[in-house]
């Protein structure tokens, strides 16, 4: 039977299975996608202690968030034994290619390998850097905002995609507030932190609760993006405080967003804003968000969406 004479009823079939193969096709592309990746470039960061040095005493990378459908999830890091420490690597890719991201700008490409068994918590996350060091990106410039000690940060962190995905379309740049800006911080803040503390010596109580007026209210930076939206941190910086308690609320950095006609959201605390960046090729940039809270947790904060929804991966700085 040729072609002319096929029933019509035939060819309804065949189109049906045709559609159904491409549709089969498609899925199974879609399975077969690569997972989306981010990482951070990370300085050396604890003492090269023996007899096994850790990982993050050198250059290295640590892989931090995995895409997952439409969300953003943080890879695994509470290792509560050494025995569950030293099985992470089957939690991780053997190996991943980077690109860097510095100011919405693809600024070079490493890649990264599994460092095999791992022997501190500090160590969570972290890969060896396959790439020859003369090839690795470094910026300096504000390597200060993400020293945790009094040892000066040598480099500052970068952001690293496992895909081409270095954008920033929202054009975040730094700015100053204006006035009406600035009394609309000033309200978020006292929601937060509603009175400063007086104390008689430092780190001593009673400690007695006292209002502050604005000018006791540090704006640390702020970052506006092209359609008006305000990134912003602040804190009370009061020198008449005299308490200078270890992790004391009220004298942490809060951060916070504000938009053009909308309210003042809260977003989190003792955090330094890295990297914007449309790390998912959505059109839309999200930040990320170096952490340091309690006395030995640090880690990143991924908020994207506009905000609307946070990842969170912290490790323990021993």
């Amino acid at each position: 039977m040729d072609e002319a004479t096929v029933p019509h009823s035939q060819w309804l079939a065949r189109g049906a299975a045709a559609i159904i193969v491409l549709a089969g096709m498609r899925a199974s592309f879609a399975s077969s996608a690569a997972p989306v990746y981010l990482g951070v470039l990370e300085g050396p960061q604890v003492a090269p202690t023996q007899p096994h040095p850790p990982v993050s005493s050198r250059v290295h990378v640590r892989v931090v968030f995995r895409r997952e459908g439409s969300a953003w999830k943080p890879m695994p890091s509470a290792f509560g034994t050494l025995a569950a420490l030293r099985d992470a690597s089957r939690h991780y890719p053997a190996s991943l290619a980077w690109t860097v991201v510095y100011r919405g700008r693809d600024i070079g490409h490493v890649t990264s390998h599994d460092p095999g068994v791992l022997h501190w918590y500090a160590d969570a996350g972290t890969q060896i850097l396959s790439t020859p060091a003369t090839d690795i990106p470094i910026v300096r410039d504000g390597a200060g905002n993400f020293s945790d000690d009094d040892t000066p940060a040598r480099r500052r962190p970068l952001l690293l995609v496992s895909a081409p995905n270095a954008g920033d379309p929202q054009r975040w740049q730094p700015t100053v507030l204006t006035r009406a800006e600035a009394a609309k911080a000033a309200a978020a803040l006292r929601v937060r932190v509603p009175r400063s503390e007086r104390c008689q010596a430092p780190e001593q109580e009673p400690v007695r609760a006292v209002p502050y007026g604005n000018d006791s209210i540090q704006v640390l930076r702020a970052y506006r993006d092209k359609e008006g939206e305000v990134l912003f941190g602040e804190r009370v910086a009061d020198p008449r405080a005299n308490c200078d308690f270890f992790d004391d609320p009220t004298f942490m950095d809060y951060w916070f967003v504000m938009g053009r006609q909308g309210p003042v959201r809260y977003l989190g605390r003792q955090m330094t804003p890295m990297e914007a960046a449309d790390v998912d090729h959505s059109g839309k940039s999200a930040w990320i968000f170096y952490t340091s809270r309690g006395e030995d947790r640090s880690g990143y904060a991924l908020y994207y969406d506009d905000f609307a929804k946070v990842a969170t991966f912290e490790w323990i700085d021993h």
